[in-house]
């Protein structure tokens, strides 16, 4: 078993990588980035609005600038 500061990585009889195990109030903001970082790449070939577009939106919807 390799342990490093909130990550613990458990390994077969064989030394296969097979487990992985997080304390979460170790590395919170670094899993979330693995997540965020994950969830980007899948969505990569997503067809996605200019910010401008979304920004006139959100604002008609919620009159955001009145």
């Amino acid at each position: 078993m390799h342990h490093t500061s909130g990550i613990t990585i458990v390994k077969d009889s064989y030394g296969r990588k097979k487990k992985l195990i997080v304390d979460l109030t170790k590395v919170s903001e670094e899993i979330q980035d693995l997540i965020d970082g994950i969830i980007s790449d899948l969505r990569r070939n997503e067809p996605a609005d200019p910010a401008e577009k979304v920004f006139k939106l959100l604002d008609k919807k919620f009159r955001l600038n009145k």
